[in-house]
């Protein structure tokens, strides 16, 4: 059982950071398209 505790907290800190990367890259997606938005709206 103690073994497995900091194998866990790796896995988990790994999602984590995933997760994180996976918000940042659809927020800057998001932005890019505003942007463009706003330079083609007429």
């Amino acid at each position: 059982m103690l073994e497995e505790r900091p194998k866990l907290a790796t896995q988990q800190a790994m999602h984590v950071s995933f997760y994180r990367d996976m918000m940042v890259m659809m927020f800057r997606k998001e932005r890019e398209r505003e942007r463009l938005a706003l330079r083609f709206d007429y």
